[in-house]
């Protein structure tokens, strides 16, 4: 088999990648944005949020004519030779050092330059960029994706987040601007004291849960089919039979068991594993 391995393993899919499965999720949470302009996305660890925010849903708001900028991570790090002692905010640094991705090399402002402009400030930068360009799209979308590092990277620093939360506020109640929060459902409960700070204080949630049996099958078929090779229906059921073991108790012993649910990230592992061991 010499066909390209068209299942990513590990990795979060990128941009511009094919991800199958989840045409219901990226259709429902793209409404919910369009209609709240600001939604929360929660997920138990390993469904795919990364993936289907930079491989379906930054390509389909592209494709309504919003300006997507880079995804934010809170936990950015800087360059090492920037003096973190004299950092305003760790967070906000985080934040407009993921944003500069977006601008080419030569228009990118210094760690230090960042460090003293709000982010309100920075995306007036945006708009001015925009408003020079009158074809381009008007409408401003921000990812702020694995947010739960806002709590797992310091869980004391009460008075920084506090400051954070307070500047992206800020900046979201310009209509003009929509922003979904991406992060682990069980750090949910920790945002609870920041969300005053917030426009609609992140009303507006969306859970994405693990893939179904039809959606696995999906992310296993296509994927090959489009390399012109035919995943086996029967392969499909029995593959995805082996990754939704379970074990449960049943009557004082442990029992396996088939449950409803199947790991994206172990499914593209194995997948991947198997497309390999087709083409040695």
């Amino acid at each position: 088999m010499t066909a390209d391995n068209p299942f990513v393993g590990p990795r979060s899919f990128a941009y511009g990648e094919r991800l199958h499965g989840r045409d219901r999720e990226v259709a429902e949470l793209g409404d919910t944005l369009l209609a709240q302009r600001m939604v929360l996305l929660y997920s138990p660890s390993g469904a795919g949020k990364s993936s289907l925010l930079e491989a379906a849903l930054r390509p389909r708001l592209e494709q309504l004519q919003f300006r997507v900028l880079p995804t934010v991570r809170v936990g950015h790090e800087s360059s090492p030779t920037f003096d973190s002692s004299s950092v305003r905010n760790r967070y906000m640094l985080s934040t407009l050092l993921s944003l500069e991705e977006g601008r080419a090399a030569t228009t990118q402002l210094s760690p230090t330059e960042l460090n003293d402009i709000s982010l309100q400030e920075y995306l007036e930068l945006w708009d001015e960029r925009m408003d020079d360009e009158p074809d381009d799209p008007t409408e401003l979308c921000l990812f702020f994706d694995q947010f739960e590092e806002l709590f797992t990277l310091d869980p004391t620093d009460i008075k920084e987040k506090t400051e954070f939360m307070t500047e992206v506020g800020v900046a979201l109640r310009d209509r003009r601007r929509w922003a979904l929060f991406a992060m682990r459902e069980d750090f949910i409960a920790q945002l609870d004291p920041y969300l005053s700070l917030v426009p609609k204080r992140l009303t507006s949630r969306y859970r994405l849960d693990l893939l179904g049996v039809d959606a696995a099958r999906v992310a296993m078929r296509r994927p090959a089919a489009e390399q012109g090779v035919d995943f086996s229906l029967d392969a499909a059921n029995h593959l995805i039979d082996d990754l939704r073991r379970v074990r449960v108790q049943r009557g004082g012993q442990v029992v396996e068991e088939l449950g409803p649910y199947v790991e994206p990230v172990q499914l593209q592992v194995v997948c991947r594993q198997l497309w390999s061991s087709l083409s040695s």
